[in-house]
């Protein structure tokens, strides 16, 4: 069932492919590689920094703490540099409507937070103006999967109350399914992906862009 995105209490934003434009490369090459028939599923034990998605007969090996520490590595690694390259080249900018819907879901009371598997966003959101609107920024440092539950401390609410009553807005596949372990409302946002892959991976609802979810 739909529901409105003024009727939660908190709202995660994921960063590059949803309020900005970022990780290009990475973001291009994933709609061709979920395309690949390999039983794709991502697991919270793979959820290290980047939120990539795995296939699901390759999640028991994040069992191995010496496999788990090699993949968070080499994934923050990856991420540093396809993240460097790219400032070199564009930056970031931000997504038409990003500073509109902040400000207006701020103005409703919305707790806002934000969650990105990319280096530190913080000095960009200050020049934008919109630091101020999250309450808490979690990078690549803290790693992506526990995100969460960092939010929900600073909530000062358990997880399952955090999860009743908050939404995680992406246009990644792997943010959808941790939310969705929560039991959070998902929307998914197809600036990346289609929407049926966006449905496949756990979105409850889907939109185009920011301004839609006032529409």
């Amino acid at each position: 069932m739909e529901r409105d995105i003024c009727s939660f209490a908190y709202v995660i934003f994921d960063g590059d492919g949803t309020l900005w434009r970022g990780q290009t490369i990475y973001r291009r090459m994933l709609p061709y590689l979920l395309q690949i028939p390999l039983g794709w599923l991502t697991s919270d034990v793979w959820i290290s920094s980047g939120a990539v998605p795995v296939p699901s007969w390759l999640t028991w090996l994040g069992s191995m703490p010496g496999v788990r520490r090699t993949v968070k590595t080499a994934d923050r690694f990856v991420s540093k540099a396809l993240a460097s390259v790219e400032e070199l080249v564009r930056g970031r900018s931000l997504y038409e409507g990003t500073e509109e819907a902040l400000r207006k879901l701020k103005e409703q009371g919305k707790v806002l937070f934000l969650s990105t598997g990319s280096p530190d966003p913080r000095r960009f959101l200050q020049d934008c103006d919109l630091l101020r609107c999250f309450t808490s920024v979690q990078w690549i440092e803290t790693g992506k999967r526990h995100h969460i539950r960092l939010f929900a401390d600073v909530a000062g609410v358990s997880l399952k109350e955090f999860g009743q009553r908050a939404c995680m807005i992406s246009d990644g596949p792997a943010d959808l399914f941790a939310a969705k372990r929560y039991g959070m409302y998902c929307i998914g946002l197809s600036q990346t992906l289609t929407a049926p892959k966006l449905f496949y991976f756990g979105a409850d609802k889907v939109v185009s862009n920011l301004p839609e979810l006032f529409s």
